[in-house]
């Protein structure tokens, strides 16, 4: 891209703007804060346009050629600004050039892909490429709600709107779904009329827009720990702790270690009432199976 300001006494009184890489949708011409010359000459390149804007107000447009800056080219630009009779004085007007092209095959792709959930939090791994085609379908709007704030907007800023609608069309089919298909035409058709309309919104008409390739991959889950009790050889991981009745007097609780100690003294066996969490009533000892290790 290049841009051509030849100054004459501090007004500018050659525009011209050359997109070499032939990549550029829209471009804000800088004028460094000069004033433009009266019957100044303004070169718009092939396929595209110019136009003119005063405090936010949309003036003419001027289609590939070069032309004079004057009331007679400038129609309703001169009425916004009150000119009369014969005006040749320097003056302000915020241009923008914008392409007429159809850029039609433009390559994109998820990079290095999509990171996204479902409503069951259940994440996955998506690749996406394809191709689509567009063009500018409402150049005002397109400057008033994108490329006015910036100098250039380019297929790059494009492509990087368009991932963000496609991105944002995943996440949605995944949360009201649960579920994303595998077959790029399906998702093509799936993706397209949303992309569509929000372009619409930026003033970009979008077309031929297909998924090619799409891969996705599920994202396991990792375990939750669970708090399970299992079979070992160690009692005190598996057996709670009694209440038993020592004398006629309840004593405890125990744990697996001091059952054994009472056993081995005596003073617990098959018969002797026991109690742990969870019974109603006392029960004898040879009735929890949980104590079986105590007789073994």
């Amino acid at each position: 891209m290049s841009t051509d300001i030849n100054i004459q006494n501090e007004t500018i009184d050659t525009i011209k703007f050359d997109n070499n890489e032939n990549n550029i949708i829209s471009y804000r011409f800088d004028r460094h804060g000069y004033r433009i010359k009266y019957n100044a000459t303004i070169s718009v390149p092939e396929d595209y346009q110019a136009i003119f804007f005063h405090d936010k107000e949309t003036g003419d447009i001027f289609s590939s050629g070069e032309y004079q800056l004057n009331e007679n080219s400038l129609p309703i630009f001169s009425a916004l600004q009150s000119w009369r009779y014969t005006y040749n004085r320097p003056f302000e007007a915020d241009i923008f050039f914008f392409s007429t092209a159809r850029y039609k095959q433009i390559e994109w792709s998820a990079k290095p892909y999509f990171a996204l959930e479902d409503k069951d939090q259940n994440k996955y791994e998506i690749y996406i490429s394809g191709l689509y085609s567009f063009n500018v379908s409402n150049p005002v709007t397109l400057i008033q709600s994108i490329s006015g704030q910036k100098e250039t907007f380019c297929i790059n800023d494009m492509n990087e709107i368009l991932l963000s609608l496609i991105s944002k069309g995943l996440k949605e089919s995944l949360l009201k779904t649960n579920k994303l298909s595998g077959d790029s035409d399906e998702i093509s058709e799936l993706l397209y009329s949303g992309i569509k309309n929000q372009f619409e919104k930026i003033g970009i008409g979008i077309f031929d827009f297909d998924v090619k390739k799409i891969t996705i991959t599920t994202i396991k889950k990792e375990a939750e720990p669970v708090q399970s009790i299992r079979k070992t050889n160690n009692p005190d991981a598996a057996t709670p702790k009694y209440y038993i009745v020592i004398d006629k007097k309840q004593a405890g609780p125990f744990d697996p270690n001091e059952l054994k100690q009472l056993c081995f003294e005596g003073k617990l066996s098959k018969k002797t009432l026991v109690w742990k969490k969870g019974l109603s009533n006392w029960v004898i000892a040879e009735e929890q199976s949980d104590l079986n290790y105590l007789w073994n």
